[in-house]
């Protein structure tokens, strides 16, 4: 069974292009759960406007937040697999089918992709978005893998990309946190007890618009570190839930306590390129 989580707010302007490229996928998905943050425009009126039983929408009666939001979502899906998916963008038609052959071939606990970047308009801005992740330049259609210790420098790929088997659904709602946003979350529990890949072919086009051109900006906060991380925080809830081996958890506490993330993120805000990952 194959689902899809998704979280809307005052999503009018687009929404309707996303679902229709989710529905129509090369291989069908078997539920689209959508929940609602307590939109004032028409957003509801075009969910409820589609005559699919596969659509599954939940609505908030007060904003809670995209985090509390794609929780509740993820929570309520049914499928062995799971994909997210924002309101804004497109999927490409053979998506679906390429993240789930990679899965089954690489037998891994998660997948993500490269995606195209389109203006408000739908016109391409960028035909692949390219990611400073990796070392070496990664060629069209190759995968990669995504290892913990790369993670805790940054994310890694547009959440909405992403795609993860339902034991990482299951460590993602047990652990419940809610000071990391949700798909790193989901990210570091995949590379913490199982394999993740990124495919390096743009599955999505990812809209940027006046409501999130702001997302790709390096957003550093300059307030005093907290005592301890909250990626600390959090890796030791996974520990609790699955056994971490005590060299990835050893790392994690140099590399954060240093606070090197920090300081990359800052060095990238004065000298690099001011572009950044969607959820970073």
């Amino acid at each position: 069974m194959i689902s899809v989580a998704m979280a809307t707010y005052n999503g009018e302007k687009y929404i309707k292009q996303q679902i229709d490229s989710i529905l129509k996928q090369s291989i069908q998905i078997d539920e689209l759960i959508i929940v609602d943050d307590a939109s004032v425009d028409l957003t509801i009126s075009i969910i409820e406007s589609y005559n699919d039983n596969r659509i599954q929408l939940y609505k908030n009666k007060k904003n809670q937040g995209y985090i509390d939001s794609f929780f509740e979502a993820v929570q309520k899906t049914q499928g062995d697999i799971i994909f997210l998916s924002d309101q804004d963008d497109i999927w490409e038609y053979q998506k679906v089918e390429i993240m789930l052959s990679v899965l089954k071939k690489n037998n891994c606990e998660a997948v993500c992709s490269a995606c195209s970047i389109i203006d408000s308009k739908g016109d391409v801005v960028e035909k692949i978005h390219k990611l400073d992740y990796f070392r070496r330049k990664v060629t069209i259609n190759n995968l990669e893998k995504i290892t913990f210790e790369r993670l805790l420098f940054q994310n890694v790929a547009q959440g909405c990309t992403y795609c993860f088997k339902k034991i990482i659904k299951q460590y993602y709602i047990e652990i419940h946190e809610k000071k990391i946003i949700h798909d790193y979350q989901i990210m570091l529990i995949s590379s913490l007890i199982g394999t993740v890949y990124y495919i390096n072919k743009p599955l999505i086009k990812y809209r940027i618009h006046e409501q999130n051109a702001l997302a790709f900006n390096i957003n550093i906060k300059l307030s005093r570190p907290s005592i301890k991380p909250k990626v600390l925080c959090f890796i030791s809830k996974i520990n609790k839930v699955s056994r971490i081996r005590w060299e990835k958890k050893i790392y994690a506490y140099i590399i954060c306590y240093l606070r090197l993330p920090f300081f990359k993120a800052v060095f990238l805000k004065i000298f690099g390129d001011k572009k950044c990952l969607k959820n970073q």
